[in-house]
């Protein structure tokens, strides 16, 4: 799924909701946020803790893109013109963190997730940013496990490391189409660096030294 590579563009031009049930310190964003709704449930979620919930409100689009709020005057516009835009709608429910006091470590996020009558998919998210904005590494979990139709409660983890030049972290829970995601139980912490890694960062792809010089 290419279209979740912008999510560095689609998050930097997130909204407020303010009549809905958004956690503090989290912000709703994405292709198609006002599609969706967030709630939050004090009770009932994974081993009956505190969760939330991201729901589908309306027959989604089947195309959006970040140019859908500029060109068309409303969801109508959208979907008449789908085959001219981007990608299939999503919704996240994330925040964004200075990355100071993780750099040089390797972090995991993680929670609970469950679907209901889900015909996209659901995951956690993370991605990393330079100071200049650039994604220096980032994992949707879309490919290896994200979740659809119905499930049992499920845990998902992303783990990466941080850039000694990082600046932030951003992490959130994903919904993409119809349906229902509920999540429980979310976690982020440093790990040791014997825990693999779901997905590499920019400086993982270079080695920090030179290397076969003999040519073995």
């Amino acid at each position: 799924m290419k279209y979740f590579l912008s999510l560095a563009l689609i998050f930097s031009g997130s909204h407020a909701f303010a009549n809905e049930g958004i956690p503090h310190n989290w912000i709703k964003a994405g292709s198609f946020p006002s599609g969706y709704a967030v709630s939050i449930k004090s009770s009932g979620m994974y081993q009956n803790q505190r969760g939330v919930v991201l729901r589908s409100t309306e027959t989604l689009p089947s195309f959006v893109g970040t140019e859908s709020s500029r060109k068309y005057k409303n969801r109508l516009d959208i979907a008449r013109k789908s085959k001219k835009i981007g990608s299939q709608p999503f919704v996240t429910l994330m925040q964004t963190i200075l990355a100071d006091k993780y750099r040089g470590h390797r972090v995991l996020f993680s929670g609970y997730l469950r679907v209901r009558n889900t015909a996209g998919k659901a995951s956690l998210w993370m991605r990393v940013d330079g100071p200049d904005g650039r994604v220096m590494g980032f994992d949707n979990l879309m490919k290896k496990q994200a979740l659809s139709g119905n499930s049992s409660w499920q845990k998902k983890t992303v783990v990466m490391d941080i850039p000694s030049e990082a600046a932030t972290i951003n992490l959130g829970i994903l919904l993409s189409g119809a349906g229902t995601v509920e999540t429980s139980d979310l976690k982020f912490k440093i790990v040791e660096k014997n825990v693999p890694v779901t997905a590499k960062t920019e400086n993982d792809y270079y080695p920090r030294s030179p290397m076969n010089l003999n040519f073995k």
